[in-house]
């Protein structure tokens, strides 16, 4: 995973150009693996063509308690590829040192404490600010003359020098400079993981600073005391410390993590105990509404209720009496019986056909009457004001249902991937997989 790893250093005179061939692997160092890309910029005209130059020329003529070079020590992320990480090492250089500043990176890549890639840049640059007057080397670095720019050396930038420097009791303070370039950095890292499509974010806050109160730091353990355990496998007192933290941590982030796991599990079980005892709302249809205040109007219902008499009670009534009437005509065990019968019966089957038929049109003209009223109040004005203010309260209570539903949808599987993402273990091994010292 992603790691932020970002501090400063500072060369004194002689220091420069062992320590630029140490990180562009060049002279005694040219058997050091892991340098993958080395570069340079804002060189002066005599050391363009050999960079090397102008750090053997820091150390030659930088004044005795003087800064000959300032370094930045960067992790850069694992999860990029070599030119995207080119890149943030450009950006990072472009950042630092602008258009004013000489420098030299070198990327290296090596193996860290996990058996992965540990990868990182080495940002050597000068304090110097190059003002556009050609000076040789045995003037570049003298002290600056304000008067006359030409006959003097370059300007130092003061803003990497610490607050409260040389003030013990009160301690030294990382000047604004640094606070900003920790800052800008995170964010370029972050900008880059996202570009490239990572979920990994790196933080240059302390555990103070993001309200972590409840986890200690890591003490730096040192190249020296890595090494050591690295060859021999002996752990010093800042080692063992760094272990101890780490055992701590770890057992204060395996109770959070299983606090988080359980309150993260019954958010789920509550959010499907709702959803499954939501009651469905149907979404409301303006035509339908129309209609059923259309017919709840009076004279519909008294029509409908005619209608339903006619059609239940009359006419079942003089079909039976007309289904008598027909079986008595035809009754008889001989044509004379049934002759007398048809002309006894003639008259009385004659009237209740009469009386079907009637019932029949009064039906069809009362279902005629009513659909002609019912289509009358479609346009009636009060009718279209309850209908529009029945739609407006049906629809805001199904708005609603489909907001709350969608919302327990989304929460059971922010909450299902929040289990599947906590991990097996509570980041023990995010803890050990810290980027080995440069």
């Amino acid at each position: 995973m992603a790691e932020y790893h970002l501090s400063l250093k500072i060369g004194t005179k002689g220091k420069a150009t062992p320590h630029f061939r140490y990180i562009t692997a060049t002279e005694k160092y040219a058997a050091k693996r892991g340098v993958v890309h080395v570069e340079n910029g804002n060189m002066p005209m005599w050391a363009v063509a050999n960079p090397s130059l102008y750090w053997e020329a820091s150390d030659e003529f930088e004044r005795a308690n003087g800064t000959s070079y300032r370094e930045l020590e960067v992790a850069l992320p694992r999860e990029l590829a070599l030119p995207m990480q080119i890149e943030l090492a450009r950006q990072l250089a472009s950042e630092v040192c602008g258009h004013q500043h000489a420098y030299s990176f070198a990327i290296h890549h090596t193996k860290a404490s996990d058996g992965g890639l540990n990868p990182h840049v080495h940002l050597q640059f000068s304090e110097r600010i190059q003002d556009g007057v050609e000076r040789d080397m045995n003037v570049f670095f003298k002290r600056a003359n304000k008067k006359a720019p030409e006959k003097g050396g370059c300007v130092k930038d003061r803003s990497w020098q610490a607050i409260n420097q040389g003030r013990q009791k009160f301690g030294a303070e990382a000047c604004p400079r640094l606070l900003d370039i920790r800052a800008n950095w995170a964010n370029m890292c972050n900008a880059a993981l996202k570009a490239h499509g990572s979920k990994e974010r790196v933080d240059h806050r302390s555990y103070q600073a993001r309200g972590i109160n409840n986890l200690f730091p890591q003490p730096k353990v040192g190249a020296k005391s890595w090494h050591l355990h690295k060859r021999i496998g002996m752990k010093n007192e800042r080692f063992s410390a760094r272990e101890d933290v780490i055992e701590c941590n770890n057992a204060i982030i395996a109770e959070i993590n299983a606090h988080k796991l359980a309150h993260t599990e019954q958010r789920m079980a509550m959010a499907e105990q709702e959803l499954s005892a939501l009651e469905a709302v149907m979404k409301p249809d303006q035509s339908t509404i129309l209609r059923t205040i259309a017919e709840s109007h009076e004279r519909v219902r008294r029509l409908a209720h005619e209608i339903h008499h006619l059609e239940h009670v009359i006419f079942p009534q003089v079909y039976d009496d007309m289904m008598n009437v027909n079986r008595k005509r035809n009754a008889g065990s001989n044509w004379v019986v049934r002759a007398f019968n048809r002309l006894y019966f003639r008259s009385r089957h004659n009237r209740l056909m009469e009386a079907h038929e009637d019932v029949t049109a009064q039906v069809a003209s009362k279902v005629m009457e009513r659909k002609h009223l019912i289509e009358g109040l479609y346009q009636h004005p009060d009718t279209i004001r309850l209908a529009t203010e029945q739609y407006a309260k049906l629809a805001a209570q199904y708005y609603a249902y489909i907001d709350r539903r969608d919302w327990l949808t989304q929460e059971i599987e922010s909450a299902k991937r929040d289990i599947d993402a906590s991990p097996a273990l509570p980041q023990s091994h995010i803890q050990h997989v810290k980027s080995t010292p440069y």
